[in-house]
């Protein structure tokens, strides 16, 4: 009887505090580690698979087709597993009810103030090609969590789990402006809640999908990539040719020609001259010496007795950059509402949080390029018109690359920026068809007037053809 009414007193307590999920962090629907790696502005650089989700226009510039298959991408703060063990561990203690709940407060009081979460992708494919492309993730889950210590310590919970069909295409209007759209139907689950000890102790399971709303909304975004002529500069290439191995000869009237005979040398080339009556004429290949009558003539070769010697040319090829870009991308442009599902709860009761319309203003400049090797900086205002874009930072993105891309079997790429205000770095390594991702980032979760910063390492690892 001492164990109910303590159970009951706790519970009492921290009912109050339970509810809904008073997450402050944006969610980005699709993020992409090399993206992540340079801050997050990659709006308007856009120029690898995950444009499809970051800047349709992108499709517009593509130089070469792709086929990603990522097998598994992954990322989180260094407290979510230990975490995750701990309330595993505590919902495990011997005893009642209130001997686990008491155990599971426990673990909330040494993890008060902290915050954790992370981010799986797996089994994504694309197909981008110039135009077009498509893209499939099955699996995208994110997961975000808060401890607050008030009267009674709780978990705010924030779990999204996306299944993903898109497909997008692009053109250009004119060498300075291109556009580009992206088609994308979304399949979702979400838990958004406040979760109690006494809720712990019984369902010790974060993600579990029963607790979860489920919906499939269709929406859509819109890309613009504008690349002035301001600071363009022409290029010029020296290339190196072969000259053609064969020459035609046309058809020529001839007035009257005086037959004229001279010896060939050795490595003349005996033809055949058709002309109603054959006659054989001699060409030298080095006086240009011919035998033949009037009248128009038609020369054919015949086997030669050594090959002309060809001369190796240099072909100057001009190349017109432009190296500023700016971008303009539109997010769900529908605003589409989830309308609910039960294909894996089957006990939802409600659909997802809308999805929200927002607008992105980004920048890039390549400030030097040597060959294959790509030196850009790059400047983005993202989610703008999202509920939690309280301040400039929050919106605010900067980032460095080194890009070094000799061919479509080898890249390396370093990186790094700032994200909402916090460092970021990351690398990508292409060896043949294995493709190697690796970022860390922070992101922020607090509100306006208390900044807490949640800090991600990540990496995937999938094949590009």
């Amino acid at each position: 009887m001492k164990s109910l009414l303590t159970l009951a007193l706790l519970s009492a307590t921290q009912v109050a505090f339970a509810g809904n999920s008073l997450s402050t962090k944006i969610h980005n629907q699709y993020v992409s580690l090399r993206a992540m790696g340079m801050g997050n502005a990659y709006t308007a650089v856009a120029d690898d698979y995950t444009l499809l989700f970051y800047n349709p226009a992108g499709f517009a510039k593509k130089k070469n087709n792709e086929i990603q298959f990522s097998i598994v991408g992954a990322g989180t703060a260094k407290d979510t597993m230990p975490f995750a063990k701990d309330v595993q561990d505590a919902s495990d203690t011997q005893g009642d009810d209130t001997d686990k709940a008491n155990a599971i407060s426990a673990v909330l009081d040494k993890y008060a103030g902290k915050t954790m979460g992370g981010r799986v992708q797996a089994a994504e494919m694309f197909w981008i090609r110039k135009h077009w492309g498509f893209g499939l993730v099955p699996v995208d889950l994110s997961l975000d969590v808060t401890v607050d210590k008030q009267l009674g310590p709780t978990v705010d919970l924030n779990v999204i789990k996306d299944s993903t069909l898109a497909i997008g295409g692009g053109a250009e209007v004119n060498k300075e402006l291109s556009w580009g759209v992206t088609i994308k139907g979304i399949h979702r689950l979400q838990v958004s809640e406040k979760l109690i000890a006494v809720q712990l102790a019984t369902e010790p399971d974060l993600v579990d999908a029963d607790r979860a709303s489920e919906g499939f909304a269709v929406d859509g975004d819109i890309g613009l990539l504008y690349s002035p002529s301001w600071f363009s500069k022409t290029v010029t290439k020296r290339i190196p040719a072969q000259a053609s191995a064969t020459a035609k000869v046309k058809k020529a009237r001839a007035t009257e020609i005086t037959p004229k005979k001279e010896e060939a040398p050795a490595d003349a080339l005996s033809l055949t001259v058709e002309s109603g009556s054959s006659e054989t004429a001699k060409v030298a290949a080095a006086s240009g010496t011919v035998e033949t009558a009037s009248g128009t003539a038609e020369v054919k070769a015949e086997e030669p007795k050594k090959e002309e010697k060809q001369e190796s040319k240099i072909v100057e090829v001009q190349e017109e950059t432009y190296p500023l870009t700016f971008s303009f991308v539109a997010r769900n442009v529908l605003a589409s509402s989830f309308t609910k599902q039960k294909l894996i709860n089957k006990d939802a009761t409600m659909a997802p949080e809308k999805l929200q319309r927002v607008f992105d203003i980004g920048s890039q400049y390549e400030f030097a390029t040597f060959g294959s090797l790509t030196l850009r900086a790059m400047l983005d205002f993202k989610n703008l018109n999202h509920d939690q874009a309280s301040t400039l930072m929050k919106t605010t993105h900067a980032g460095l690359e080194f890009d070094y891309s000799p061919s479509g079997w080898f890249k390396a790429q370093f990186r790094g920026g700032m994200n909402q205000g916090y460092y970021t770095a990351g690398t990508t390594l292409l060896l043949g068809v294995f493709n190697i991702e690796a970022a860390t980032y922070g992101e922020e979760v607090g509100t306006s007037s208390n900044k807490v910063e949640n800090r991600v390492y990540a990496a995937k690892f999938g094949m590009n053809f």
